[in-house]
């Protein structure tokens, strides 16, 4: 074959090829990818156009160049008091001091670092950290004391300012945290009423405006102070400082003299529904940075839901009474032996007595006649008592994250056993204020309050 033909042939199978290729090309695609083309040439016109014909003034182009060059450094915000019935404070916002530095200037020497390190309980590595930053504003720590600040700054470091900011300060501390709460660093609720009413204490925060060099890093101006735009709201509650304080120190006394692990009290007008005071222990202090236990926080009062136990008999027999079931000269048997035997259940007493009235049913705290009360009312009546008296259902006005809800089984489930477990107190569950709302009842004459 000679050369002509083979060349012949090689562009006869290219131009195939070439043709098959055009053929096959998505040609819609390419069109969709002109028309953007074409339209962000439109735009670009458009503009030039409006700029040309309409030039900005010279406030607009003020405004550019302010947001080009100044960056504002929000700080936290001044949130709104907490107080108590006669408005004493429960949470302020006081000034904290916090320590900023510009790291292109702050060059701390090995002794210095040492002494930060030691002032400000931070590591030293964070210290140098900082220093090494090309950029111009880092913080070194907020919140700190007056004394740690006036430390701090009289070693005469380049390039470490004070800024005051809003920080949170709680007057009965422990004695108050679980209800209260507390804030992070950044002054923004975690806990307690504080997280809860956090959109209504908060306020608008305050700013720092920095300038930013040529590159857009932030170049910090010194300030001493920076005051907030907006407070948040006050929040009045019906708290009584002084008992809570008493409250939450007879409550320590308490579990400590008992070799408990934990316990809860609650204060309340059993006429309004007003709680005076409601304190957890452990407890924790909320002014105390961050160097607590998680379940030290936790509010046992509403969160906690556990068997009541024989607290819950002056229901059963109140019932009784009203339903004319008994009177007060009743006189029921509690058996001698201190067993009651009912099918091939049994249940028993402690402290075994053969015959009570019903006071004297509350007085020794009997099981078996509080059964035999039970058993005169009926399963759906005893049932029905409790749902009256809103066990099981969350609380409505306390406004507490982490609210739990009690446990009551529907009582076409209870066997003969679990109905007389549930008459003195066993097989279901309430929290706190299940109690504090059902024994408001017994107090004011029969007249369910909500506590609030």
């Amino acid at each position: 074959m000679s050369w002509r033909t083979i060349l012949f042939n090689n562009f006869k199978t290219k131009r195939v090829f070439l043709q098959n290729k055009i053929d096959n090309f998505n040609w819609p695609r390419l069109i969709k990818f002109e028309t953007v083309i074409y339209f962000g040439f439109i735009i670009i016109l458009a503009r030039a156009f409006v700029i040309q014909m309409f030039p900005p003034s010279e406030k607009s182009l003020s405004k550019i160049a302010m947001k080009q060059y100044h960056k504002p450094i929000k700080i936290g915000n001044y949130r709104g008091k907490i107080l108590d019935r006669r408005k004493e404070p429960l949470a302020m916002s006081v000034k904290a001091p916090s320590l900023a530095v510009n790291p292109r200037m702050f060059k701390p020497s090995r002794k210095d670092i040492f002494r930060i390190s030691k002032i400000l309980k931070i590591p030293r590595k964070k210290i140098k950290d900082i220093s090494r930053r090309t950029n111009y504003f880092s913080w070194l720590k907020r919140k700190i004391s007056n004394n740690q600040s006036h430390k701090v700054l009289s070693l005469e470091i380049p390039g470490v300012y004070k800024i005051n900011e809003p920080s949170r300060f709680y007057p009965i501390a422990n004695a108050g945290s679980h209800l209260i709460g507390k804030v992070d660093s950044e002054n923004k609720g975690i806990l307690g009423l504080e997280l809860a009413l956090n959109k209504v204490i908060t306020g608008d925060p305050g700013q720092i405006n920095a300038v930013k060099d040529g590159k857009g890093q932030l170049i910090f101006q010194n300030s001493e102070s920076v005051a907030p735009e907006l407070p948040g709201h006050d929040i009045l509650l019906t708290i009584d400082k002084v008992i809570q304080t008493i409250t939450a120190k007879e409550l320590e006394n308490g579990v400590q003299n008992a070799s408990a692990k934990a316990g809860f009290a609650l204060v309340g007008n059993p006429h309004t529904g007003e709680i005076y005071a409601m304190a957890s222990y452990p407890n924790y202090n909320p002014n105390h940075g961050f160097d607590i236990k998680i379940q030290d926080t936790k509010n046992k009062a509403t969160a906690d839901i556990f068997e009541p136990g024989s607290v819950v008999k002056p229901f059963v027999i109140g019932k009784a009474l009203e339903s004319r079931l008994i009177d007060l000269n009743t006189v029921l048997n509690c058996e001698k032996s201190g067993v009651y035997r009912f099918g091939r259940y049994k249940i028993r007493d402690d402290h075994p007595k053969e015959h009570l009235t019903p006071s004297e049913v509350l007085v020794h705290s009997s099981n078996i006649c509080t059964f035999k009360i039970a058993k005169l009312i009926g399963k759906k009546a005893l049932y029905t008592l409790y749902r009256d008296l809103n066990f099981s259902e969350k609380p409505k006005f306390l406004q507490l994250i982490g609210s739990s809800r009690g446990r009551l089984a529907d009582y076409k489930t209870w066997t003969e056993l679990r109905f007389a477990n549930i008459s003195f107190g066993q097989g279901h569950a309430v929290n706190g204020i299940d109690l504090l709302r059902g024994y408001n009842a017994i107090a004011n004459g029969g007249n369910l309050v909500e506590p609030y």
